[in-house]
């Protein structure tokens, strides 16, 4: 298996109306609300490698517990993130697929399959307006945590945006660099080399997942704030994300202006969670 492409990033929000506001604050263009047929909804971040954030929030809980009944395992698994986590945070890291049936037999036949396989339809509106029905297959791995999963994603038939405004930020942001998640459990490294398909290479503080178009992380320790001292987060969960930015001057400008609060380390910038961003964002020089 060659390595693969990170697809997308999963953030559940209790409200997409603050999470908007949010990232807009951060600099990012944000497309409009779309909903899916199992209860939930979202407000999509596209960059131009590709990639994109999905903040994610509930609208219909009726349709949301009807779908975890039939076996749903998009909705179950993000809503046991929820009673983890606070109902908000970094849930989930997609690979992109072009065999989602596939992926899924591979899951299987490993032993760390999370539920039976999603197809869905949705329809979507683009830049212009124009309405189309798109349909995704999802395949679901099994990392040993209710705070953290992942999956794969074969698009049907949806296009994912590369070039216009909607990749266009005034924050520079070109598209992911690295995500960053922490775990004790040496089962969770071992899962996601599975699910990967790629070796972790050992580094000071825990591995790192090198993948085609992103880094996967992973800390095996972390230093509390208050004090200091370390502790070993409990399974796996996601903590951060980081950006590759045109210009860091550019995306400094861009937080000043809108008085965002942040550090530098280096030439990388560091903004805290946030309410509708309840993760580690960060920012480095492509």
């Amino acid at each position: 298996m060659t390595s693969p492409n990170i697809d997308h990033l999963v953030l559940p929000v209790e409200s997409l109306v603050v999470a908007r506001k949010r990232w807009r604050e951060l600099g990012f263009t944000v497309a409009p609300d779309a909903f899916h047929p199992f209860g939930t909804s979202n407000a999509c971040i596209f960059f131009s490698d590709g990639t994109y954030l999905e903040p994610l929030a509930v609208h219909d809980e009726a349709l949301l517990h009807q779908s975890i009944g039939a076996g749903n395992c998009f909705v179950e698994r993000d809503s046991a993130f929820r009673q983890a986590e606070a109902r908000e945070g970094f849930s989930a890291f997609v690979l992109r697929s072009t065999d989602a049936v596939t992926d899924d037999d591979r899951f299987r036949q490993s032993g760390i399959s999370a539920g039976n396989r999603l197809d869905f339809s949705r329809t979507v509106v683009d830049e212009i307006g124009s309405a189309s029905v798109a349909s995704f297959r999802l395949a679901f791995a099994h990392l040993g945590s209710s705070r953290f999963f992942a999956f794969t994603c074969q698009r049907v038939n949806a296009a994912l945006p590369t070039v216009g405004p909607s990749v266009e930020h005034p924050n520079g942001v070109l598209g992911l660099d690295a995500i960053f998640l922490s775990t004790e459990e040496p089962a969770g490294i071992e899962n996601l080399a599975t699910m990967l398909g790629v070796r972790a290479q050992k580094t000071d503080h825990g591995h790192v997942f090198q993948l085609r178009n992103c880094d996967v992380e992973v800390a095996m320790e972390m230093a509390r704030e208050s004090d200091r001292t370390r502790t070993l987060p409990a399974d796996l969960r996601g903590i951060g994300i980081r950006f590759r930015v045109r210009n860091i001057a550019e995306t400094r400008a861009a937080l000043h202006e809108a008085s965002i609060l942040h550090q530098s380390s280096g030439d990388c910038l560091i903004i805290s969670p946030a309410q509708g961003q309840r993760c580690i964002v960060e920012f480095v020089q492509a």
